[in-house]
């Protein structure tokens, strides 16, 4: 599938498949898990490890033949998922009594160091600011998604499903940006 061609269907059918990768590594593989019977701690870093290789890697097979180097899209965006949890869990995450600033803040800040791991790896391309962007702030409005579907419907599942659809439309319309302003030669190096 092309993405620098004016074909609305590849584009809509790279942002579906994107958003069904981000639903499934957001919720499906760390609900396998979180049945057991886990301290936070443990979920916390259960959950980091998941959603850290899970996510990126569902990601990078949608990258294949369009990103360089995509085998190292797995790896940084691993150790930048695990670093963040990591730090917001032995800094204290809990930021208070109010439950949605403290999503946000939690995943603003891992939105913060997950790009700066991409950046590593993107940051000589064109337009990486597409991708950096809209990624931060689909992890922003997923918490907002989140704590929605907490507070409204009562389900952590869903409030994890609508995270995950939040985020996979806001990124992948940055992903896509981002791989339709790289010149063909740089795109399709696999």
């Amino acid at each position: 599938m092309v993405l620098r061609s004016s074909n609305f269907s590849g584009k809509r059918t790279f942002i579906l498949l994107w958003t069904l990768a981000s639903v499934t590594g957001f919720v499906f593989l760390p609900l396998i898990i979180w049945h057991g019977a886990y301290s936070l701690t443990g979920r916390v870093l259960v959950d980091a490890l998941l959603q850290g290789f899970s996510l990126p890697a569902l990601q990078s097979i949608l990258l294949k033949g369009r990103l360089p180097q995509r085998n190292w899209w797995v790896l940084l965006s691993a150790v930048g998922w695990f670093t963040a949890w990591l730090s917001l869990y032995f800094a204290g995450a809990a930021l208070g009594s109010n439950q949605l600033l403290s999503m946000v803040a939690v995943w603003s800040s891992v939105g913060c160091i997950v790009a700066l791991a991409h950046w590593f790896l993107l940051r000589k391309m064109k337009a990486v600011w597409w991708w950096l962007g809209l990624s931060f702030v689909g992890l922003v409005l997923g918490s907002v998604a989140l704590w929605a579907g907490i507070v409204y419907i009562g389900s952590e599942r869903w409030g994890m499903v609508g995270q995950g659809i939040v985020y996979g439309l806001c990124s992948g319309v940055g992903m896509v940006q981002f791989l339709r302003s790289q010149p063909p030669r740089k795109m399709f190096v696999g």
